[in-house]
């Protein structure tokens, strides 16, 4: 019963196809999102209508680009 219940969470876990999405943004707002922090992101060009500002993504890849005058960060994003 403990193996049967183990597979019933895990399977559906493991199979689900997720999106993976890259997302910049300005250094002051987006500085304070870590490795393993969950958002909603609300962009409809980007995300699927079904998914936009109603699914989690999680924070799996951060990038700071330091460019004289503009630096930015560069998120890759995992759906929950």
């Amino acid at each position: 019963a403990t193996a049967d219940n183990f597979l019933n969470k895990v399977v559906p876990w493991l199979s689900k196809q997720r999106l993976i999405v890259t997302w910049g943004g300005d250094c002051k707002t987006y500085i304070k999102y870590e490795l393993g922090d969950q958002v909603k992101l609300n962009y409809a060009t980007l995300i699927p209508d079904a998914l936009n500002n109603s699914s989690k993504f999680m924070v799996i890849g951060k990038e700071i680009v330091i460019r004289r005058g503009d630096p930015h960060v560069v998120f890759t994003l995992c759906e929950m």
